[in-house]
């Protein structure tokens, strides 16, 4: 039996949980900046390279829901485990890969091993916290997130500068050694469906898959260009059959039990507005420092560094905020906090560097106000669900959060185009996410506060 607490939190879960999202979360911040270097090595110009990224984070997106499904029907920790197996050996295949394309091949199984380490890892957790409990231990995991967030960029420019074969190779120990100790975790109990739904999960990863190479594809291929209109085309055909099919299936992937649950639907529709503005946010930050103030890959991502170590740092104190005070006010306070450090670099980001005292500040009060929001949103997606659907629930809750945050990003791209070196175009795509935040914050007051339960 897995070591606990007083309180009766399985450390252990807490640790290979946090390794799993650790890991998902760091193959996209690693990879971004080793991507020129990877292209001139393999003899691609940057704009194939880019499928390394865009491979990785579509099939991310279009499994999360199946990883749920799974792990409520299988068992979550014997499908975290393998997660963590599959993306040690995937890992380990992108980097003996001999050409571009045989990379972004393996992206693509990288990034469904992510999708089950993201989404099984809250399955496998949160069963094992109590509810008294359940903030401080989000708090944790999203600081997991956060600290892949600020090693990524600084670390995959270290280790492209060595050979950026290494930035995958770094994956493979830690993912072996925490599938090895999962086995101790306390296991949740399965649902053990008489039926897995095939052909649900098939429709649903085909749907999300095209949703999401859409928007990430939209703004370089045109929104009009035929293969965007095409894939957006084939994911209207594909919603209606997936609602044609779940109509008649026994064990429908997409739940309607946990469909019906009002905290859970008003909380994943305020996280998909506020990963819209948090994920454009992310590359908006990077994409100033190297178009406005001409910094380096490598400097960029050091200057972002310390706002994502806060977050890192101020994770755990949210959660236990929400514990304190309950998930709809903090992550309400988180999100107007958010909102606030947007305006101000709406309206106070000068044309000229001036890192220390026009960007800093604001970005550290922004990482401040994410740190509120994401265990607040977590907790009150997750509150009303029983234990036997909650890999389906946070699978539907990452899958819709991740596709807000896809067309965050291309919104940025789409605003910004080929990084004018204007500062007036990053102003506006600030104002923009700005405008999403508060949006956020008000569906998230839409929430009712509950009860907070006894320790």
């Amino acid at each position: 039996m897995a070591r606990r607490t007083t309180g009766g939190v399985s450390w252990l879960a807490i640790a290979v949980s946090c390794t799993g999202v650790f890991l998902a979360y760091l193959d996209v911040t690693i990879v971004n900046v080793a991507l020129p270097t990877i292209a001139d090595d393999l003899g691609a110009d940057v704009r194939d390279a880019s499928w390394v990224v865009t491979a990785y984070a579509v099939a991310y997106t279009a499994l999360l829901v199946t990883a749920g499904r799974l792990a409520d029907a299988r068992g979550a920790r014997g499908v975290f485990a393998g997660g963590l197996v599959a993306f040690a050996v995937a890992s380990a295949a992108c980097a003996l890969a001999p050409d571009l394309w045989t990379l972004v091949a393996m992206r693509v199984a990288q990034g469904a091993a992510g999708a089950v380490l993201v989404t099984v890892s809250l399955a496998l957790l949160l069963p094992n916290v109590p509810q008294a409990r359940r903030g401080a231990v989000l708090g944790t995991w999203g600081a997991a997130g956060a600290a892949s967030a600020a090693l990524g960029p600084p670390l995959g420019g270290v280790l492209a500068e060595a050979d950026w074969r290494l930035v995958f190779w770094i994956n493979v120990p830690l993912a072996l050694a925490a599938a090895a100790a999962t086995r101790l975790v306390p296991a949740p109990a399965a649902s053990h469906l008489a039926r897995f739904d095939v052909a649900g999960v098939a429709l649903v990863a085909a749907l999300v898959g095209a949703v999401a190479l859409a928007i990430t594809e939209g703004p370089a291929q045109g929104w009009g260009s035929a293969p965007i209109v095409g894939l957006l085309a084939a994911a209207a055909v594909l919603a209606v059959v997936l609602l044609l099919v779940e109509r008649r299936a026994r064990s429908p992937v997409l739940d309607p039990a946990v469909l019906a649950v009002r905290s859970f639907a008003v909380a994943t529709g305020a996280g998909a507005v506020f990963f819209f503005a948090f994920l454009g946010n992310a590359l908006l930050g990077v994409l100033v420092l190297q178009g406005a103030w001409d910094y380096s890959p490598l400097k960029a991502g050091l200057a972002v560094a310390p706002s994502a170590a806060v977050a890192t740092v101020f994770a755990p104190v949210a959660g236990r905020l929400v514990d304190a005070f309950g998930a709809r006010r903090v992550g309400s306070v988180g999100l107007v906090l958010f909102a606030v450090a947007l305006v101000l670099l709406a309206v106070g980001l000068p044309d000229e560097p001036a890192y220390l005292e026009r960007y800093l500040p604001f970005a550290v009060l922004a990482s401040i106000g994410i740190s509120m929001a994401f265990p607040a949103i977590t907790q009150s997606a997750t509150h009303e669900l029983p234990p036997s659907a909650m890999g389906t629930g946070t699978g539907v809750l990452s899958t819709i959060r991740q596709t807000g945050g896809v067309l965050g990003i291309a919104t940025v791209v789409s605003l910004l185009g080929d990084l004018p070196g204007d500062i007036a175009s990053y102003r506006v795509a600030y104002g923009l996410l700005a405008l999403a935040a508060i949006l956020a914050a008000v569906v998230m007051l839409g929430l009712r506060p509950h009860a907070r339960p006894a320790a």
